[in-house]
């Protein structure tokens, strides 16, 4: 009886760990494909298998992968313990050649390090983590096995009120699928009160691109909203208004930071461009390039940099930013209007954050120029 529980519990151990096996090559298969075919910066096979098995040396410090141009060697201890050949000639090409490179890799990883094989269940979303966070700043690995690791979440946070002047206040923290109809509720809401509108971007780190167009939406009925472009698109895809703008003809003030972001910068660009709002603050972040977001195996996901994204005339936004219309580079709390109403041509980034000074200044304009009317 105690020989037919041992076979049993063996027989299933293996079971277990050949399932385990075919799930994580299925796994680094579809991720290491999906990489080479979709991500902007286009990234061979070769560098992104050493970047995944570089990610080993974070659960052993000890145990070294090492680059050797033709070969992959791992070391151990400051010894080589193995040296594995790289794919070559035509074999360099196929992403199967490269998966069995980093399975067998991993073997040899697991047979030189105790603390790497006690952890075996947890490698492959390891070194993803570490090889698609190494491919640029905003894509990601998001483990289903450590969900409290990285989530994939943005923050809800809303806000509208009406200030002193009928001037309607609105807070952005990030644009998520909730967003459009939060604005134009308030847009509703207030439409027989309002007479001029401040939108808060600052310290607003992005989100949803899809968002951000359909809130831009809501303040046009004609034009550009934005282009997008991948890598392998020969033209840029173009994002316009449709005539579902609920609002127009409202003086409008957009407030931008340092740490104005992503889909914020596609808002405020195309409020802007299309000389809806005049945009005060500082150079916004730069950050122009969009996440794509694949679901993998196993409940994991995958947010991969595939396009950049363009301004409505055509601007870069990626590494550049937004420039505002207004500078309020180091505005003190007793700052007049007269004192940042001023020309410049650099207007260099600073984190605003909730500064009150930036809003009590955009509504001076607002009703200045209204009651000037």
């Amino acid at each position: 009886m105690r020989l037919l529980c041992f076979l049993v519990l063996s027989l299933g151990s293996l079971l277990f760990s050949v399932e385990a096996r075919a799930d994580s090559r299925a796994l680094l298969t579809e991720v290491m494909q999906e990489v080479h075919d979709s991500f902007l910066g286009q990234t061979e096979y070769d560098s992104f298998s050493i970047a995944a098995l570089q990610g080993l040396t974070q659960i052993d410090p000890n145990l070294i992968v090492a680059d050797d141009k033709s070969r992959v060697t791992i070391y151990y201890n400051s010894k080589v313990f193995r040296s594995i050949q790289k794919p070559s000639g035509q074999k360099q090409y196929d992403v199967n050649a490269w998966v069995r490179l980093v399975l067998k890799s991993v073997d040899a990883a697991k047979a030189a390090s105790p603390v790497i094989k006690s952890k075996d269940f947890e490698l492959m979303d390891v070194m993803l983590k570490k090889a698609v966070s190494s491919l640029d700043e905003n894509s990601k690995y998001l483990s289903a096995l450590f969900p409290d690791d990285e989530k994939l979440r943005f923050s809800r946070d809303f806000a509208a009120r009406m200030l002193d002047g009928d001037v309607l206040y609105i807070k952005i923290k990030a644009f998520t699928k909730i967003t459009p109809q939060n604005v134009k509720t308030a847009l509703m809401q207030n439409q027989f009160l309002l007479k001029a509108i401040i939108i808060d971007l600052r310290d607003c780190k992005g989100g949803a691109l899809a968002a951000a167009i359909d809130t831009a939406k809501l303040f046009m009925n004609y034009g550009v909203i934005a282009a997008t472009q991948a890598r392998n698109q020969s033209e840029k895809a173009v994002f316009m208004a449709d005539e579902s703008g609920v609002i127009a003809g409202v003086p409008m003030v957009i407030l931008v930071d340092a740490a104005t972001a992503s889909s914020a910068e596609v808002f405020a660009s195309a409020m802007q461009e299309n000389a809806l709002a005049t945009v005060w603050g500082t150079q916004t972040y730069g950050k122009g390039t969009v996440q794509n977001i694949i679901s993998l195996p196993d409940d994991n996901k995958m947010l991969l940099t595939n396009a950049y994204v363009y301004s409505p005339s055509g601007k870069e936004i990626n590494g550049v930013g937004i420039l505002p219309d207004v500078c309020l580079y180091r505005a003190k709390d007793s700052a007049k209007l007269d004192d940042v109403m001023q020309e410049f041509s650099v207007c260099p980034k600073e984190v605003r954050g909730d500064r009150r000074i930036d809003i009590d200044l955009a509504k001076s304009f607002l009703l200045t120029n209204l009651n000037a009317k």
